[in-house]
Parts: structure tokens; C-alpha cells; sequence
């Protein structure tokens, strides 16, 4: 479904992943805390060691498959 929406291709290989894609809530460890519904909905990281790639949707938010 990513590949589809964007300009991204994947590709399993076995190895850690490059990016990581998470739905956190409040406080998740990376010093940027989600605040609930309705301001800040998601921030990524250049890639880099630790969470860099990663990106972080805010789980109390309204996420939908639909276009």
C-alpha cells in the first residue's frame, strides 16, 4: 500500500529495516511526545543511527485506508 501512495519501493531482505513505521502514543521514547487528537499528527527522522528513518504516526489520531 506504500509503494502505491508514494514514490517509495520495499524490499524484504532480512536485515534490519532502514525505516521503521510506528503508531505511538503520548510519550514513545524519542523525546517528541504526541499530544493527542488534533495538532501533531506524525514526525520522521533523517536516516541516521538509532531512530533515524523512523517515522511515528500519533495513534490517537483518525487514520483511515481510504484516499
Amino acid at each position: 500500500m506504500w509503494s502505491e501512495a508514494s514514490a517509495l519501493t520495499f524490499e524484504e531482505t532480512g536485515d534490519l529495516a532502514d525505516i521503521e513505521i510506528s503508531f505511538v502514543a503520548g510519550e514513545h521514547g524519542d523525546g517528541l511526545p504526541f499530544d493527542g487528537p488534533g495538532f501533531l499528527h506524525a514526525h520522521a527522522f533523517y536516516p541516521a543511527a538509532g531512530v533515524g528513518g523512523d517515522l511515528h504516526f500519533d495513534e490517537d489520531e483518525t487514520w483511515t485506508g481510504e484516499s
